[in-house]
């Protein structure tokens, strides 16, 4: 497995602040290239200075998951994980060798976070790696784990499909009507354990929706359907990763050829799917002291705010009586260009017990993408969550653009890049 470790540009240094792992959703698709250089990482696709980058608040590590995917390569494909659990036990190894070869980062707090359907595989990651630690397998300081517009329960994503979308005037009754009669048999098909029928089922039900929304952008319900996210941005960050990239690296096989999506990895993972991980979540709400953070870009479709506050809702934890009771509070910005005398409104955040959901306003699927600032403002109230509840401005390092000035490479030596391989034995991990 192959990851990339930036170290922060916090003035504090890497070892007083928190490690953050990022998990790419798809599956299939390239942490180290995507989720880096499109969009939290320190430089952007072009080389350019991001200027809401998460490195001035945490060292971030990439992880090219599953194995397969981007510079994480296989031998057979008899090594790739056909689940979940599959996925996640390898991510503990890597992270384990990682932190043996980096032991300062034992002890800094660690955050895992993963979009899409990589935030559904961080639930379970951050499962089996507190079971890994609880053991003594593992030593690391697990803070938090947090998943972004995740495919955590693709039920109640789908659910919320048609009222969602009919909530927003785009469809009417009939349309409503059939997007449910497709979405329903998806979900029989799931309730019943036909896993692969149901993975069918799912990309028939999207073929339904895009017939009654004239193919309306499934990642951000105000973007023209041809804008579907930044992924469309990946040719010139996938011929970077198979030319300069790859050479200056050295370690990555020459004969390896990144794909812009690792198809494979869909179908090894095909019979999971479309399973939840609800148990990993209420696991980690109610044996743990780990934070947890689901936050929503509120125009995504597919997996959409309502639905996520549906499976939220649906959980049985000590926290839920008081999670149905609680309301949210505003977040705003300090200061902005569009501000008023109480900053811009950013969004909202609800909290009760480990728990916190953010709703981030005019964003889609890809959070940090649509909305840059208001990303890397809710990064910074998740990792400092030991301010009072009622805490309405975000306030974040404002050193960012000093430390970042003049290291337009990605790269300049001066970011502390860490590459490497992680030579690893794979169990073939079933649920």
């Amino acid at each position: 497995m192959f990851y990339w470790l930036f170290n922060t540009t916090h003035t504090a240094g890497a070892t007083k602040r928190p490690l953050i792992i990022w998990i790419q959703g798809g599956p299939g698709f390239s942490g180290v290239g995507h989720g880096n250089f499109a969009e939290i990482g320190p430089v952007d696709s072009y080389g350019n200075i991001r200027n809401h980058s998460w490195i001035s608040e945490a060292s971030l590590l990439f992880v090219d998951s599953p194995v397969g995917v981007g510079y994480s390569y296989v031998d057979s494909d008899m090594a790739r994980p056909t689940s979940d659990t599959g996925v996640a036990v390898d991510l503990v190894k890597c992270l384990a060798d990682v932190l043996d070869k980096l032991p300062y980062l034992k002890s800094v707090p660690l955050y895992i976070f993963g979009q899409s359907y990589g935030g559904k595989i961080a639930a379970v990651f951050a499962h089996q790696l507190h079971q890994a630690i609880s053991s003594g397998e593992v030593v690391a300081d697990l803070r938090g784990a947090a998943f972004g517009n995740s495919w955590v329960s693709p039920e109640h994503s789908m659910s919320n499909w048609a009222p969602f979308l009919k909530s927003l005037s785009v469809i009417d009754g009939h349309s409503e009507k059939i997007i449910r009669r497709a979405v329903n048999e998806c979900i029989a098909a799931m309730r019943s354990g036909e896993w692969h029928k149901a993975a069918e089922l799912w990309k028939t039900s999207q073929g339904e929706v895009a017939k009654v929304t004239d193919s309306m952008n499934w990642y951000n319900v105000v973007k023209p359907h041809y804008e579907w996210t930044s992924y469309d941005a990946d040719d010139e960050i996938i011929d970077f990763m198979n030319g300069t990239l790859k050479s200056y690296i050295g370690i990555v096989p020459t004969s390896l050829h990144v794909q812009r999506r690792d198809h494979q990895s869909y179908v090894h993972l095909k019979p999971t799917f479309m399973q939840h991980a609800l148990d990993s979540v209420t696991y980690l709400l109610s044996k743990t002291d780990v934070r947890v953070a689901v936050y929503q870009g509120q125009l995504d479709i597919i997996c959409n705010t309502p639905g996520a506050y549906n499976w939220v809702d649906s959980l049985v934890w000590a926290g839920a009586h008081r999670w149905r009771r609680e309301r949210p509070i505003s977040l705003w910005t300090d200061s902005s260009s569009e501000s008023t005398d109480n900053g811009r409104l950013l969004g909202f955040r609800k909290t009760a017990g480990n728990l916190d959901f953010y709703t981030i306003l005019n964003a889609g699927h890809e959070v940090p993408v649509d909305q840059p600032e208001a990303a890397l403002h809710f990064v910074d109230d998740f990792l400092n969550r030991h301010r009072p509840h009622n805490s309405r401005h975000f306030k974040h390092n404002g050193n960012h653009a000093e430390t970042l000035q003049n290291k337009a490479s990605v790269l300049d030596s001066s970011y502390v890049i860490i590459t490497g391989l992680i030579f690893i034995l794979v169990n073939s991990v079933t649920l």
